[in-house]
């Protein structure tokens, strides 16, 4: 099972989690401090122009770390922007990260299609490597 945390105070109420998914992150300082306090996969969220910025060094931090995202919704706000096309760059840098690391292609939340959550992304997000999505909190989670 993987959970949702929002610091690194909460690691210690999901103990037995396989996997955290790890919002916010920005440095892999970050990140490190985390695996620290858990055995669990980390899935670090990269929602702001400095996580980008940092990408391949958040998802180089350490061995826990199985894969990285783009918080698209979050990033957008960062950045000020709402035009759909402004986020192919920190996309593709996401997805270039993630090679490089040896990760599998990012799975990363979006909220275009509708507020509930589905596996589907848009033909941009196919090209640019993410076949399928995660939902960011439970609220957003498809059931089929």
């Amino acid at each position: 099972m993987h959970v949702r945390i929002a610091t690194a105070s909460d690691v210690p109420a999901v103990r037995g989690a396989t996997g955290l998914r790890l919002p916010k992150i920005e440095t892999p300082e970050q990140v490190r401090a985390i695996a620290d306090l858990t055995e669990a996969e980390l899935h670090p969220l990269i929602e702001s122009a400095a996580g980008v910025e940092n990408a391949y060094r958040i998802a180089t931090a350490h061995p826990a770390v199985a894969g990285i995202a783009l918080g698209e919704a979050d990033l957008r706000s960062d950045l000020g922007i709402s035009d759909e096309a402004a986020l192919a760059w920190p996309r593709g840098r996401i997805v270039v990260a993630a090679r490089a690391a040896g990760l599998p292609h990012p799975r990363c939340p979006s909220t275009r299609t509708s507020p509930t959550w589905t596996d589907w992304q848009p033909p941009a997000a196919w090209a640019a490597g993410r076949a399928s999505s995660a939902a960011p909190r439970s609220t957003h989670a498809s059931y089929r």
